[in-house]
């Protein structure tokens, strides 16, 4: 659904926003022209990764990729220093395009003095630019290729990719020079960091074709060039947000290992590189359309739309991918664009019709206050060269442009991209009918917005909503937030986003007096957070960061890499007051453009749903797409001890016995203390504990590292010294019920582990209702009521509580909620008397052996920083209600 997203929600695609921070335009502007040319031209310049020595440069007169025989030609030298003298005075230097080519074996990058490059590859610069060659260059040119535009913007698409649109930082100078500068000196430094990690992930892609003999087609040379320069291009963001979480974390940037990780998630194969070939020859022929004809014919416009999900699933042990395939029909309907969506139900009912729910939960600022999103989506004109001018409430005006493609005879798996959700449900040999037409769409924002993320039914004592907290509460003015730079105390600090690794504080000095001041940047690793809580945040040096007032608030101007920890990396955050807190905006900026959506008229729409079949919506991935990385010590298969607790018994992993515990859930229950452990993979175990002591009952979750050797020891590690060994018995590991012992000072306890399984409605029979009796001295009856089928993998229902009032008076008797059937279990969502999800959930299990079953389920909070507390394990007798 990309054309909704860019017409109606454009604040939801990362790859579009991006603010024109200061105002001010790109220093990426064609080159000037160049004067009459005189006798005896010549030209210098200089190329890099970092300097390279001993590269061949030549001038590609003829526009064919290579340096040919009778084209100028030389090497480098120090400092990466090319020049050309006594070129022919005919030429026209402002249409030179340059050519570098890197020669494993002999060019050498000044970056590592003395060592030869052992991977060859090529770079180039768009025409004119013949001063300074690099990997950045390189993209530049291929956008300008790619998209069929000029190099201002193709330059404004690659800036807003790196986070640098509005600065006057340019793609085109020698970043290596502009490291010196006092004032642009850290903004080129990001930027020579980037253009090493492009350098080398082009150069084991170009390599990775050689060493297999070519594409597996009849790509050349010059075409698999720029197929992998465009596949970065288009996957430029992700590129740079490893960059820039390296330097976050204050890690020294090993282009050759962000490299290594960024190629083997990019389609770089040389069957990829094969694949995007063809698709270059095939756009060639593309012819400018009406984008108003396209929506006023039969059927309108189609757009394929899906996403994924990849897990754990620590039942079978394996990292899955689940799919979920939609689309969209848009048509003209008088002067509105309208949508119709449909998603895939399953094989029985294929896809059907459903309900607009995308969020709407967002405020926009118009004139002076934030006001409510209108949904429509209006065509205000039609251009002249065929585009259309739209407007809607959440991204302001906007031009969109549409070029056609006939399509018959060509691959569907090509055209079929759909967040590649569609394309692998095809085979290479499914081809589009006669009269089927791709429509590739261009999309430029005219506008600026402002946007709040806002729901008034939000409940703040239930969940999160979108308040900014300091550590004394959520702020109610922006007053609150500033600090006093004089001061020694710790300063009042705001998040503003993280990743799974890193979470960005920003700390506010100044006086709102003034219309701007300084804002300082403190980050908090993730791997430094144990039982007592994270790390101290770091004070983040030499960083360049301040806010703006603006009459929405105050706009944080951040570095290049803070972006990258934002929700909206491409949007600039916004700090604002509305309905008594203060809370989380942001703001898209104006010209942003983005291409290559693709949408399809009725005929090709048609093949798409004949030749579907039926899809594949579940995969088996490999184990590092779930975040486990083969023999880095975590893995039990390593045979490396998890953990450097010298008090801890030194264990081996035993392969047998790891294989018996491994994604499995146990229920470990003795009079004091009940725990769901759970063993995963990488060595890692979860543990939900619940404990009772003279004080009452306790509850924790504990993360942590586990062992087994091959005497069926079970060592947790959860600190230096917060560990257990448990003795699993010699035979019957992994059994539905486990006799296990601990030494705990003194004395041997035991107890029983059980095995705990999911639980799903799947088998029974409607209605849905079930009885849940507690097995505790102070436990009641519950019942649940689910609405429609076993087989559905979500739906709603009731909960009655009416027996249950004497152990809490104050809870009601019947609450409504959510229910999701989830590989590990059910889990049950409560909802407020408004509807709201309640920040309480309840993840339903069996355990003990199949005469025995008892249900078990796990209660839990998600605070409003998102992380989860454990209220309570509590046991349950099962029993249909009929």
């Amino acid at each position: 659904m990309q054309f909704k997203r860019h017409l109606i929600a454009l604040s939801l695609t990362a790859a579009l926003t991006q603010l024109t921070a200061c105002g001010g335009g790109s220093s990426d502007s064609a080159p000037a022209p160049q004067p009459e040319p005189q006798p005896g031209q010549s030209l210098e310049g200089a190329t890099a990764d970092g300097y390279l020595v001993n590269a061949q440069v030549c001038l590609d007169l003829n526009g064919n990729g290579e340096c040919d025989t009778d084209e100028p030609s030389t090497l480098t030298q120090a400092g990466g220093q090319y020049s050309f003298d006594n070129l022919d005075a005919a030429l026209d230097l402002s249409q030179v395009q340059m050519l570098v080519k890197v020669i494993a074996g002999q060019t050498e990058d000044e970056d590592n003095p003395g060592v030869v490059l052992t991977q060859s590859y090529t770079m180039t610069a768009p025409a004119g630019v013949v001063e300074f060659v690099s990997p950045l260059t390189t993209l530049l040119a291929s956008e300008m290729e790619r998209a069929g535009v000029d190099q201002d913007t193709a330059a404004a698409a690659l800036e807003q990719a790196l986070g640098i649109l509005g600065s006057d930082l340019s793609l085109v100078e020698d970043y290596i020079v502009g490291k010196q500068q006092p004032d642009r000196g850290n903004g080129y430094k990001r930027l020579h960091r980037v253009a090493q990690v492009v350098a080398r992930v082009t150069a084991k892609a170009q390599h990775a074709v050689a060493q297999n003999g070519g594409t597996g087609g009849d790509a050349q040379d010059t075409e698999v060039a720029d197929a992998i320069a465009e596949t970065l291009v288009e996957n430029l963001e992700q590129l740079v947000s490893r960059v820039d979480q390296a330097e976050a974390s204050g890690q020294e940037s090993d282009a050759d290992a962000i490299a290594a990780d960024v190629a083997g998630d990019l389609p770089l194969t040389p069957a990829d590189v094969q694949e995007r070939v063809e698709h270059k020859r095939e756009k060639r022929e593309l012819e400018e359309a009406s984008l108003v004809t396209l929506l006023e014919s039969e059927g309108g416009m189609f757009e394929l739309d899906g996403h994924s999900e990849v897990f754990f699933d620590a039942d079978s042990g394996q990292c899955i991918k689940e799919r979920e395939l939609g689309y969209q029909q848009i048509q003209k309907v008088e002067s509105l664009i309208t949508f119709n969506r449909y998603r895939y139900d399953g094989p029985e009912v294929g896809f059907v019709e459903v309900a607009d729910d995308e969020a709407r939960d967002m405020l926009v600022w118009k004139g002076d206050a934030w006001s409510e999103i209108s949904e429509q989506v209006e065509l205000l004109s039609q251009e002249a060269d065929g585009s259309v001018i739209v407007h809607s409430d959440m991204d302001g005006r906007q031009q969109v442009w549409a070029q056609s493609l006939d399509l018959s005879g060509l691959k569907m798996k090509r055209y079929a991209k759909g967040e590649r959700e569609w394309k692998v449900q095809y085979s290479g040999d499914q081809l589009f009918p006669d009269g089927a037409q791709g429509y590739q769409m261009t999309f430029k924002q005219l506008d600026e917005r402002a946007l709040l993320p806002y729901s008034a039914n939000c409940n703040p004592e239930l969940r999160w909503c979108n308040q900014v907290t300091l550590s004394t509460g959520p702020a109610e003015t922006l007053a609150e937030l500033m600090n006093d730079a004089a001061s020694e105390e710790t300063p009042k600090m705001a998040f503003i986003g993280g990743n799974e690794d890193t979470s960005l504080a920003v700390a506010l000095y100044g006086s709102l007096e003034a219309d701007q001041g300084e804002v300082r940047l403190y980050v908090v690793e993730h791997d430094e957070c144990d039982d007592n809580g994270c790390g101290t945040p770091e004070l983040k040096q030499n960083v360049e960061a301040s806010w703006i007032k603006t009459p929405m608030g105050l706009a944080l101007n951040l570095p290049e890499w803070g972006h990258s920890f934002t929700d909206r990396r491409r949007a600039q955050p916004l700090l604002t007051e509305y309905d008594g807190a203060v809370r989380h905006a942001f703001i898209l900026g104006e010209g942003l453009t983005h291409g290559d959506q693709w949408g399809f008229n009725q005929p090709a729409m048609d093949a798409f749903l004949t030749n579907l079949g039926t899809p594949e919506l579940r995969d088996i991935e490999d184990a590092e797409e779930c975040g486990f990385e083969p023999g880095d010590g975590q893995d039990p298969d390593d045979g490396v001890e998890p953990g450097d607790d010298p008090t801890a018994p030194e264990l081996v992993a035993d392969e047998a016995a790891t294989t018996a515990l491994l994604g499995s859930r146990y229920l470990a229950k003795a009079g004091d203390f009940e725990a769901l452990m759970h063993f995963m993979g990488n060595g890692r175990v979860q543990v939900w504990l619940e404990e009772l002591d003279a004080d009452g009952i306790d509850t924790e979750i504990l993360a942590g590292s586990w062992i087994v050797d091959a005497r069926h020891q079970l060592l947790m590690t959860f600190s230096d010294t917060d560990w257990v060994l448990i003795q699993l018995p010699a035979e019957g590991l992994g059994d539905d019920v486990m006799k296990v012992t601990e030494q705990e000072e003194d004395q041997v306890r035991e107890y029983s582990m059980s095995l705990v399984r999911p639980f799903s409605l799947a088998g029974l029979e409607a209605p849905l209702d079930l009885r849940l009796s507690g097995m505790g001295d102070n436990s009641c009856t519950l019942e649940l009521h689910f609405n429609g089928l076993a087989s559905d993998p979500q739906g709603t229902g009731w909960v009655d509580l009416s027996q249950c009032l004497e152990e809490d008076p104050t809870a009601p008797a019947q609450f409504e909620m959510n229910w999701t059937q989830t590989n590990s279990g059910l889990e049950l969502s409560p909802l407020g008397p408004n509807g709201e999800t309640s920040p309480q959930r309840h993840h339903l299990y069996w355990y003990g052996n199949q005469a025995t079953a008892q249900v078990l389920t796990r209660s839990y909070g998600v605070a409003e920083d998102g992380s989860v507390e454990l209220e309570s394990l509590d046991s349950f007798l099962f029993e249909l209600i009929r």
